[in-house]
């Protein structure tokens, strides 16, 4: 949750500032907005994959693992459909 305490325009110039010299330069470019948008929105993506989770009952993988279905194989087919 940390992308919200801080302003867009600090993440900005902390990645500028990282980024601008050494092995990885990516100052000037496109990919620099793009990793700042993504952490930016990471936690609101996060919080939302969260609660989809958690909306899938229980009975379901009870039911799954009763016909002999491992939870890991039943939490994969259910992400598939």
């Amino acid at each position: 949750m940390f992308p919200y305490i801080i302003p867009g325009s600090v993440l900005g110039i902390t990645l500028l500032l990282a980024f601008n010299k050494g092995a990885i330069i990516l100052s000037g470019t496109a990919t620099i907005i793009i990793i700042a948008f993504v952490i930016r929105r990471l936690p609101y993506t996060l919080r939302s994959s969260a609660a989809i989770l958690y909306q899938i009952s229980p009975s379901i993988e009870e039911a799954s693992i009763s016909l002999g279905c491992s939870p890991v194989k039943t939490f994969l087919k259910l992400q598939q459909k």
